[in-house]
């Protein structure tokens, strides 16, 4: 790694924590599978490495947000599953389907594209998908009324598809309040019993992301879909540390670049924040803005 660098600060990455996080999340679902969120270059811990080695754990799918995303992930010789959890756009419908990837469905209209071009490309093999439906985040999906349902089992009569599930997402499940949660797993579990009814096989339910896996059992279905937590990272101070113990994978650190002994009353940096009380020992770091912080 130091023949590599060319600063005084870089990240190191524990692929050990990231297995070790994996291995948690499981045994706190037993009984779900995983999509296990990489999209983002894995979080900024580099999403190709990051997969392999959940592909040694057994992963069950890989989430992305863009087909970009996708295609590394394919060009790096990767064969599990992946669900492009972002939409799909309507002029790379073939891409997706050339890429064996389970796309995402909002709409109709949607739906109808992927339709014209999954046969051609597939041999007659139908191009599984997962509907979005929207129980309260209010951003992506189909809404959970009648009018919503009876457009997703439209869906089922376009050639060429068939719904691989259902998914939904939280918008507070890390909060300390469980109402609106609650409220949206009734939603989900209800728009699940009004298309079985109307005769509409859903497939597999997901729904739970870091904050639900630790909260919300229940909530947990067939599949459940981890992002930060595959890291280390909470999604808030409340999640009990029992019942999901993580450990980060990433650490940053640097070499310190100056060293001074300053008198009190020395202000340090832009913006004079921080005026030291008594004499200190006083270490430049070469981080800043380019980095985040």
């Amino acid at each position: 790694m130091y023949a590599e660098m060319r600063r005084a600060a870089w990240a190191e990455i524990s692929l050990k924590s990231i297995r070790e996080n994996y291995r948690a999340l499981r045994a706190a679902a037993k009984g779900s599978k995983i999509i296990a969120a990489v999209k983002a270059d894995g979080y900024g811990h580099g999403a190709v490495k990051t997969a392999w080695e959940l592909i040694k754990e057994g992963v069950d799918y890989l989430g992305v947000a863009t087909l970009e995303e996708a295609v590394q992930l394919r060009r790096a010789g990767m064969r599990t599953p992946i669900v492009m959890l972002g939409t799909t756009p309507r002029m790379n419908a073939k891409d997706v389907v050339d890429l064996g990837i389970i796309p995402v469905v909002t709409t109709v209209e949607d739906g109808r594209i992927l339709s014209s071009v999954s046969g051609h490309v597939r041999d007659g093999h139908p191009l599984e998908i997962l509907v979005a439906v929207d129980t309260g985040m209010g951003r992506l999906g189909f809404p959970d009324h009648e009018d919503g349902l009876a457009a997703i089992r439209s869906l089922t009569a376009l050639p060429g598809l068939k719904i691989h599930g259902l998914l939904s997402h939280f918008a507070v499940s890390e909060e300390e309040d469980p109402a609106y949660s609650l409220q949206q797993i009734e939603r989900f579990s209800a728009v699940s019993r009004g298309l079985a009814r109307m005769g509409v096989d859903c497939g597999a339910l997901t729904m739970a992301n870091s904050g639900a896996v630790a909260h919300y059992p229940q909530a947990h279905y067939d599949i459940i879909r981890p992002g930060l937590s595959l890291y280390g990272l909470y999604p808030s101070e409340i999640i009990d540390r029992g019942t999901l113990n993580l450990t980060p994978a990433m650490s940053i650190k640097a070499n310190i670049v100056y060293l001074k002994k300053v008198p009190p009353g020395s202000a340090i940096s832009y913006g004079r924040k921080f005026v030291t009380k008594r004499e200190s020992l006083i270490a430049t770091l070469p981080l800043g803005y380019a980095d985040g912080l």
